[in-house]
């Protein structure tokens, strides 16, 4: 490789070729096109450039991304359009330019970050290092919020459920009681409904027939109420909920509440907005506005935000600028949607009650002019005054 380098390329002989002139090749060839050609780097980078997000390691993943855009850029010879190299070189700006813009492209989503370098972090626009810690850092709060969704989504395991066998073995494994021979029950593990003893109900020496039954009537009915409780529980959690993107970065289920009238976030949820972006509009209010919960606590909220929302719908997005919203103090990741931001984008469930509530209109109409076909009679009074006024007419020589 060398002789042919030394013959072809360098034209002179071989010992006469030192290591500077070989480094000098090999840059020069890195750095220029391939084939002189230069490609579709939009489409290109589109197709080969990707995150990883299978990859659960925030670092790992930020870093793969760069280190691909980094081997394409080498693969295709692009150095000399947008790679980094030398600062002292011309067009250095505007190669860096290119580069950022392109690594910021092709990361999904990219709506946070374009906002950020536009408005705020201006020097990651040409200067792919600073933009790689903008990433990472973004990177890692997405994470912790996927990570904090996906533990309360995902059931719990019963703490039994290693010890279950196969059915097959649990047959196997079952040992065979002789015949009349009455099974022996442990004790409950509240003990008896009327005596509290270490023994059932049905075995209890002192109860009498009306103290069991009243037990277990008693005993139903806080099962029944159980069962009900459970079954709303179970409807909330398998329902999709709407969600609502807060400022463009958060993403949360949101409750429409017409029985509220001011819009409440949690305070979990505004810390990490804070992470997000430290120019939060967060203000304290000038005295404490008292919320009732559903369970009938009451909560003093002392501060709000201002928030831009987007209401994710069957129909599409609906976007709220400039929400003001009661910084409720609770761990649950979700918005309350109060009147105040239901009458601002039209919908006032009162007003729209009392509507089906009205008297119809029909009802109260009065026609003025009388149903049927009856006829004026030819021989009514209006009809005797116009005939004397013709005669009178007449009379005087009027032709």
């Amino acid at each position: 490789m060398l002789k042919t380098l030394a013959t072809y390329v360098l034209k002179k002989p071989v010992e006469n070729v030192d290591d500077a002139e070989i480094l000098a090749q090999v840059q020069k060839r890195c750095k220029s096109l391939k084939n002189a050609f230069i490609p579709d780097v939009t489409t290109l980078f589109r197709k080969q450039l990707k995150m990883d997000m299978t990859v659960d390691d925030c670092d790992a993943r930020v870093f793969k991304y760069f280190q691909a855009f980094t081997k394409i850029v080498e693969d295709n010879g692009l150095q000399a359009l947008i790679g980094s190299g030398d600062v002292t070189r011309p067009g250095y700006k505007d190669r860096m330019k290119a580069r950022c813009s392109i690594l910021v492209e092709n990361i999904q989503p990219t709506m946070q970050i374009e906002r950020l370098i536009k408005y705020e972090r201006r020097d990651c626009k040409t200067n792919d290092a600073t933009l790689f810690d903008l990433i990472l850092e973004h990177a890692r709060v997405q994470q912790r919020f996927h990570s904090q969704a996906g533990e309360r989504t995902t059931p719990q395991p019963r703490a039994q459920a290693p010890q279950q066998q196969p059915k097959r073995t649990q047959k196997s494994a079952k040992p065979s009681h002789p015949a009349g021979v009455k099974k022996v029950r442990a004790p409950p593990r509240d003990g008896c409904l009327v005596c509290r003893g270490s023994h059932w109900l049905d075995e209890c020496p002192t109860a009498t027939s009306e103290q069991r039954a009243d037990a277990l009537a008693k005993l139903r009915a806080a099962k029944n109420a159980r069962q009900e409780f459970v079954q709303s529980k179970a409807v909330l959690a398998t329902a999709r909920p709407n969600m609502v993107r807060v400022n463009g970065m958060v993403e949360i289920p949101y409750v429409p509440d017409s029985g509220a009238d001011r819009t409440m976030i949690s305070r979990s949820v505004v810390a990490s907005l804070a992470e997000f972006s430290p120019d939060l509009k967060l203000s304290k209010l000038e005295a404490p506005v008292a919320v009732y919960l559903a369970d009938g606590r009451r909560i003093e909220c002392r501060e709000k935000a201002t928030v831009a929302l987007e209401l994710v719908t069957a129909a599409g997005p609906v976007h709220m600028r400039d929400v003001e919203c009661l910084v409720l103090d609770s761990d649950v990741e979700e918005l309350l949607l109060g009147n105040d931001a239901m009458k601002s984008l039209g919908i006032d469930v009162e007003r729209m009650i009392e509507q089906l509530a009205g008297a119809s209109l029909l009802d109260e109409e009065k026609d003025e002019f009388p149903v049927g076909d009856e006829l004026v009679p030819p021989n009514s009074g209006e009809d005797g005054v116009l005939d004397q006024l013709v005669d009178e007419a007449l009379a005087n020589g009027m032709p």
